[in-house]
């Protein structure tokens, strides 16, 4: 994926893209939500101030480029994808390096949950 951070008047812009899958920070009336596209239908909306989903559709888990896209943003998102894509190891990788401090996993955060949801195997798995 390649990555482009701008800041603009204190505002961290992120626009990522991967063929025809897209990630952005868009700021309405509403508040500033993490937008996940594929060309132009949204398939997951996060609420920055809140982390939460505003929306997510039926198609996001099972595509691969819109769940690394997200999961490199936001590592807790790897819960809403797909029990195949949840033992990818690159896709797994991606969720806990977004996770990561000096002392480890943060364990005590929502972005620790990355590791919850990763399958079974990739858990006991000591790489």
């Amino acid at each position: 994926l390649a990555y482009l951070d701008i800041v603009e008047l204190g505002l961290e812009i992120i626009n990522m893209s991967s063929g025809a899958v897209t990630l952005s920070i868009d700021e309405d009336g509403q508040g500033r939500f993490c937008i996940v596209r594929r060309g132009s239908d949204d398939l997951l909306k996060l609420n920055m101030r809140h982390e939460t989903l505003a929306y997510v559709s039926p198609n996001f888990g099972a595509d691969r480029e819109a769940v690394l896209a997200a999961v490199n943003h936001r590592g807790f998102l790897l819960e809403f994808a797909s029990a195949e894509l949840q033992g990818d190891r690159e896709i797994v990788l991606a969720a806990l390096s977004t996770c990561r401090s000096s002392e480890g996993v943060r364990a005590n955060s929502r972005e620790g949950s990355a590791l919850e949801y990763a399958s079974e195997e990739l858990r006991a798995d000591r790489e």
